[in-house]
């Protein structure tokens, strides 16, 4: 029943943002006013990150984030005991594990910029992570969450939340 309820938590969550993605308007901010988008440079920023990730691109994926970028990774941020890593820490680990990887693929992304009143900016994407490793036939699908921050055109950090237990039949 628990799962059934986060699996409807969830397809609310998700049906209210595509209703949301449809628009390609921007909500400007009046001084002192946060604002929302789906387009412009910092959308464009979270778009070169997630492709340069699927291509495996890492050189144009590390120069998308500040030089002080961490990342975190199915964690709670808010606790004290989380481990957050370098960007550069990451991009190593995933280059150790990319070789066994076949193929990567961000289905139907949803992306979206929220700049808050005092003027930070926080992109969120939402998608379904679809990976298939060398020595399996069918591809592993992870529905994904994730935040960044932006700043001056840099990611300064990426939380990301994932469930793998989504896997494809």
């Amino acid at each position: 029943m628990k799962s059934l309820c986060i699996a409807f938590a969830f397809s609310l969550i998700i049906a209210g943002v595509t209703a949301c993605q449809q628009s390609t308007s921007t909500s400007e901010a009046a001084p002192g006013k946060g604002s929302f988008t789906n387009s412009g440079p910092d959308v464009d920023l979270l778009k070169k990150v997630s492709e340069a990730y699927a291509k495996g691109d890492w050189e144009t994926y590390r120069a998308c984030y500040s030089d002080s970028a961490v990342v975190i990774v199915n964690q709670w941020a808010a606790d004290t005991t989380s481990k957050y890593m370098p960007i550069d820490t990451v991009i190593a680990g995933i280059k150790k594990f990319r070789p066994m990887v076949e193929s990567v693929n961000l289905n139907q992304p949803i992306y979206e910029v929220i700049t808050d009143s005092t003027g930070n900016k926080y992109g969120h994407v939402w998608a379904k992570l679809s990976t298939k490793n060398r020595n399996q036939n069918k591809p592993e699908d992870a529905i994904t969450f994730t935040s960044y921050g932006i700043k001056n055109g840099k990611v300064t950090y990426q939380w990301t939340i994932l469930s793998a237990n989504n896997s494809s039949k």
